[in-house]
């Protein structure tokens, strides 16, 4: 097994979120490179979705779990201006700082509650994130940060929710009329594993 394949094979087994967050503290230095060795592409291909439903490049974006800053590095190279990144390692987010893409990092833990956070987002982006470890409560917490009629785009891979049911959890979420489902469509995510993943972009409503 190579050396990125045993971080992450140990990431996706992390019995928690503390465990997971301290695997990723040990791997931030060699996880870009670890990354792009697999394709890992997922942040390009989310990047791009959310620019279809987000023109104003102005727009204050949130990256949810931003890890090494791939996603924002990508969002700046779109050109927009106004990213803020939250990861729960703190590893990852000092080489996010790196990239030069966020106005502003600071640590977040998608199993707790959002409502220390005073700002709203035009857009809130997460890749990467949304799995076994992650309930899909954090779903009404991240709704609850975007703005009305702001953009989430949420990247969700089915094969490591171990049975968390995020579908029914977004479909549940625009029965009530929270939010709406723009789009759902599947893109290539870790080319060397030929693994693909559905894109989700919601749109906040005027409740």
């Amino acid at each position: 097994m190579t050396h990125h394949s045993r971080f992450l094979e140990r990431a996706r087994s992390a019995a928690d979120p503390s465990e997971q967050k301290s695997i990723y503290d040990k791997w931030s230095s060699a996880y870009d490179a670890d990354l792009d060795e697999l394709g890992y592409v997922g942040p390009l291909s989310a990047a791009h979705q959310l620019a279809r439903y987000l023109p104003e490049t102005r727009s204050l974006i949130l990256d949810a779990g931003c890890g090494t800053g791939k996603v924002g590095a990508e969002l700046k190279r779109m050109g927009y201006s106004a990213i803020h990144g939250a990861d729960i390692s703190q590893g990852m987010m000092d080489l996010a700082q790196q990239h030069d893409c966020y106005r502003k990092l600071f640590l977040l833990d998608l199993t707790k509650r959002f409502d220390h956070l005073p700002e709203k987002y035009d857009a809130v982006i997460s890749v990467g994130i949304l799995g076994r470890l992650i309930p899909t409560t954090v779903l009404s917490e991240l709704i609850q940060i975007t703005k009305p009629g702001g953009i989430l785009c949420l990247t969700i891979r089915d094969n490591y929710t171990d049975g968390r049911n995020y579908k029914a959890a977004i479909d549940l979420l625009e029965e009530q009329g929270i939010i709406e489902l723009l789009a759902a469509d599947v893109f290539d995510y870790i080319i060397g594993e030929n693994h693909a993943a559905p894109i989700c972009i919601l749109q906040k409503n005027d409740v």
